[in-house]
């Protein structure tokens, strides 16, 4: 489901509490929804060892401040140094 779908979604069902499950494939590295620092489980920035972005990181950004959703990578307790989600022989990444 690609960010214009999500949001049309949103906004048909009025969607106040909702968890979308998925890849985006969104490399946003250590960028936070403003929401994301007042959800975190410890009060701190969002981390990530993806430290690269691509072109998808506005969108994912700017759509989970607008609707108060936060990004879990690298944002809870079971995973505060923002983990690798994804390996392979090219390299890692953290895709949100």
């Amino acid at each position: 489901m690609g960010f214009e779908r999500v949001k049309e979604e949103i906004k048909r069902h009025k969607l106040l509490y909702s968890i979308f499950i998925g890849d985006f494939n969104a490399r946003i590295a250590n960028f936070d929804s403003n929401i994301d620092s007042v959800i975190s489980s410890n009060n701190r920035q969002r981390k990530s060892k993806d430290k690269t972005t691509n072109t998808r990181v506005k969108d994912l950004i700017k759509t989970a401040t607008d609707h108060m959703y936060t990004v879990t990578n690298g944002n809870f307790q079971s995973d505060l140094e923002g983990e690798f989600t994804f390996n392979n022989n090219n390299g890692s990444s953290v895709m949100d």
